[in-house]
């Protein structure tokens, strides 16, 4: 039997709280439910859920605030922000603290939650997977890529150029060129190579 995954939702406004956890809980998901930030987070040291879903407005403690909290408690647990306010700033500053995802309110179609949660358990499940803009930044989150002993960023691994010949643009320059072909027109997938 698949073990239940738990997922803790910070949301102020209990009719969407009320509706994102009964979708959840038909998809199979234990839901643990959170009315503010420092509810949420009192729920989350308990409980240790597998997942964050978060709002970043809201009383008591915002989303920003249990971001900084549960990341700092439980780096690999995955964490999507979902806002009403989409304003970039936010988005880049969620995503610099650590969380995985950002999502607007309103969710125009429930299976874009569901897609974005179901990615973020995957993705944990990797080794090293917690996100962190700085590694885009170059300035930390840099891993060892034992494999072939050397330094890589984690965007590097994130888009698969752990591997000299690939980019992650689904592209594979010169690696298997073909002559009759200039690079940038190549793919890693081309029949021809």
């Amino acid at each position: 039997m698949k073990p239940v995954i738990t997922i803790l939702h910070a949301e102020d406004d209990p009719l969407l709280r009320r509706s994102t956890a009964a979708y959840l809980r038909d998809h199979g998901f234990r839901v643990l439910e959170a009315g503010n930030g420092q509810e949420a987070w009192q729920i989350f040291l308990q409980e240790r859920p597998d997942l964050v879903l978060a709002d970043l407005r809201m009383p008591v403690m915002d989303g920003f605030q249990l971001l900084t909290r549960v990341i700092a408690e439980s780096p690999d647990t995955p964490i999507i922000i979902l806002s009403g306010v989409g304003i970039i700033d936010d988005v880049i500053e969620a995503l610099r603290l650590g969380a995985w995802n950002y999502l607007t309110k309103p969710i125009p179609e429930t299976a874009i939650l569901l897609h974005a949660i179901n990615k973020a358990l995957e993705r944990a499940r990797m080794p090293g997977a917690s996100p962190s803009l700085s590694a885009y930044a170059g300035t930390e989150g840099r891993g060892e890529n034992k494999k072939a002993g050397r330094r890589t960023s984690g965007a590097q691994k994130d888009r698969g150029a752990g591997d000299p010949g690939q980019t992650g643009m689904g592209t594979d320059h010169g690696r298997h060129a073909r002559p009759d072909c200039p690079a940038r027109y190549q793919s890693a997938d081309d029949p021809g190579q």
